[in-house]
């Protein structure tokens, strides 16, 4: 019987401890994430306004775009340590459309950078951005898009 005790026991530290870690984690994920969201764009691209970047996503995006914000973490590999661990920012715009990009925070969360991102224009189309301040345009662009389909749509009826 002391025995099944002592096992109990320590099963319930050792579930307790683990969920003291993950919470730990979490923590720290969401100061990473507030953390990215918080910093001018401009240290990102010196093209960009020295604004938050998650404002200035959302005036890129509109007052209706939805932004969700994670953190993609890559487990530590020979292959993974080309890609370091990333905020991404994900915005689905009023119409179904979305558009990503991706913040580099790696090992050294002191220097972010701009890793990736891409505006998805159809099933079939994406734009991949080179640079952060390419996103306007990339939106626009997107914008033109679904203004002549709008028309061709129109004249077909």
């Amino acid at each position: 019987m002391k025995r099944f005790l002592v096992f109990v026991c320590a099963c319930v530290f050792a579930s307790s401890a683990s969920a003291q870690v993950a919470l730990h984690q979490l923590s720290e994920n969401a100061e990473l994430i507030a953390k990215v969201q918080s910093m001018p764009a401009s240290m990102l691209d010196k093209k960009l306004p020295s604004v938050r970047l998650a404002d200035w996503l959302q005036a890129v995006g509109g007052p209706s775009a939805r932004i969700a914000w994670a953190l993609d973490t890559t487990a530590e590999t020979a292959q993974s340590r080309a890609f370091p661990d990333c905020v991404e920012a994900v915005a689905t715009l009023k119409n179904g459309q979305s558009f990503m990009v991706m913040i580099a925070v790696g090992a050294d969360a002191r220097h972010p950078f701009f890793q990736s991102g891409w505006v998805i224009i159809s099933r079939h189309e994406n734009i991949d951005l080179e640079r952060l301040s390419d996103l306007p345009g990339a939106m626009a662009r997107l914008n033109k898009t679904n203004e002549n389909s709008s028309h061709t749509e129109a004249k077909n009826e």
